[in-house]
């Protein structure tokens, strides 16, 4: 399998090369050339086995599927996930479900793709004595699920940008508690897409470690850093195997209700249905930072200041993955797309073309939601059936009740994204109540915390990573 650059003019590259990398070297997203279906699945299938099926099309060479199975079976293993069914399926009113996303380390539905690729990275890394330094910028639950999935790793360090008073202090505690000396915690003094900016700024600067030290894997002694944000692809391929599992489970088609910050877990739905779930609808639902419901709305990209909201980890302006989902709707024309992407980069507002507008409504429709209706829509909730839910899937059931209307008989699915236990005071100002912490979690939130706060500015945080990854090691 060949992967291609949204913006057409990086070489091709295979599997390793695109999980262990960033932004391609033209600024673009990797994409792969041709869209496989599933692997084979053997009788009375698992989760596991699905994980492992939506991936090895990808892989050419690099792993076979009987060796993935292995690896997703580890990522998936009782440890990590103590809920029997993993990712379960509760019915919350006619023809309407939850899936619970949070049973995993961090409480938070990144989990399934970070454990993966810890697990994926750990393994080919591990045989080949190489090491890497994994970077990612989060809005709140990917820095957890990612220091999780890659604390104590020997062959990995991992370095988090979040902004720094714009995630709750339990999404916090998860990234900076765990005391492990391969993560270095970056508190920025912006917003997200501040931290994502920096990101995308280091994955293309071959130069930001030199000379950090020996211990590094990249050509000339540098740092290799990787991508652990949603712009790896084995994360949009893990994250696409629960929405093949819900075809499986329900049997049917039905309509998925996606919260949506970074667009990634809605691209993960895209590429389920290009491989066969029974996906009719994609409905991306927004908070008060309404990207892509606007984009929808009027075939406008437009830049507005992000504002902080009830439901942080959705508090992102620009999302990432929206490019891979926009090279398809424009006919895999990179130069198009790099031509849109370069005016919105310089002017802030760019316009895709009427057909590209009218094939992202064929596959999604959007929803927005203040902080109030995110409010009632967790107090409803607990009042009707007695259950707690994060601001974010509450977002997702307001996405469903104004998008639905005309829909009643169909499948429906609502994502849920985050335990509540990790927003407890927005949770108990919409309930009353404080959401219980599962026990296996409640250790990290009395831990000792781990984090520098550094401006937002290039050359503080390249300072702070210089330091880290040159480093004495034990």
């Amino acid at each position: 399998m060949k992967f291609v650059s949204t913006r057409g003019k990086a070489d091709e590259c295979e599997f390793v090369d695109v999980i262990f990398g960033g932004l391609a070297g033209d600024g673009g997203l990797w994409i792969p050339e041709t869209m496989p279906k599933p692997g084979k699945l053997p009788a009375g299938f698992s989760f596991p086995d699905l994980v492992a099926a939506m991936i090895a099309p990808f892989t050419g060479s690099a792993f076979g599927q009987n060796a993935l199975t292995t690896i997703a079976h580890r990522a998936c293993s009782p440890d990590r996930y103590p809920h029997p069914a993993i990712a379960p399926l509760t019915q919350i009113g006619p023809e309407t479900w939850l899936l619970e996303l949070f049973h995993g380390p961090s409480l938070a539905f990144k989990d399934f793709a970070l454990q993966m690729i810890g697990a994926v990275w750990d393994e080919w890394l591990g045989t080949r004595v190489q090491r890497v330094t994994a970077i990612v910028a989060t809005s709140g639950d990917t820095g957890g699920a990612a220091a999780a999935a890659l604390a104590g790793k020997r062959n990995i360090d991992l370095v988090i940008l979040h902004p720094k008073g714009r995630i709750s202090e339990v999404q916090r505690r998860f990234m900076t508690g765990l005391g492990a000396g391969n993560i270095l915690n970056l508190a920025i003094e912006a917003d997200f897409d501040a931290c994502q900016a920096q990101v995308k700024s280091l994955l293309s600067d071959s130069d930001v470690a030199a000379g950090a030290g020996p211990h590094a894997s990249a050509p000339g002694g540098g740092v290799q850093f990787s991508a652990v944000n949603s712009i790896n692809w084995l994360r949009i391929a893990t994250q696409a195997a629960y929405f093949h599992w819900v075809g499986h489970v329900l049997d049917r088609p039905f309509e998925v209700i996606v919260p949506t910050g970074n667009f990634g877990n809605a691209l993960s739905a895209l590429l389920a249905k290009h491989m066969g779930a029974p996906l009719t609808k994609i409905v991306a639902a927004c908070n008060e930072n309404d990207f892509v419901f606007r984009l929808l709305e009027t075939g406008y990209l437009r830049r507005e200041t992000s504002r902080a909201t009830f439901a942080p980890a959705m508090d992102i302006q620009v999302p990432s993955n929206l490019e891979r989902a926009l090279y398809w709707a424009m006919g895999e024309d990179a130069a198009e797309l790099a031509s849109l992407y370069s005016t919105f980069e310089q002017t802030g507002e760019a316009r895709i073309p009427t057909a590209a507008q009218n094939w992202m409504r064929t596959h999604f429709s959007a929803s927005r939601a203040s902080d109030e209706e995110i409010l009632t829509a967790m107090a409803e909730i607990h009042h009707s059936a007695g259950m707690m839910l994060c601001p974010h899937s509450a977002a997702g059931l307001v996405g469903a009740q104004k998008t639905g209307r005309d829909r009643i008989s169909e499948a429906r699915v609502v994502l849920a994204t985050a335990h509540p236990a990790k927003f407890p005071d927005t949770v108990a100002r919409a309930t009353g109540s404080t959401p219980p912490v599962p026990a296996r979690a409640a250790a990290i939130l009395g831990a000792q915390e781990h984090m520098i706060v550094v401006d937002n500015d290039a050359k503080s945080i390249r300072t702070a990573i210089r330091a880290f990854v040159g480093r004495e090691r034990s």
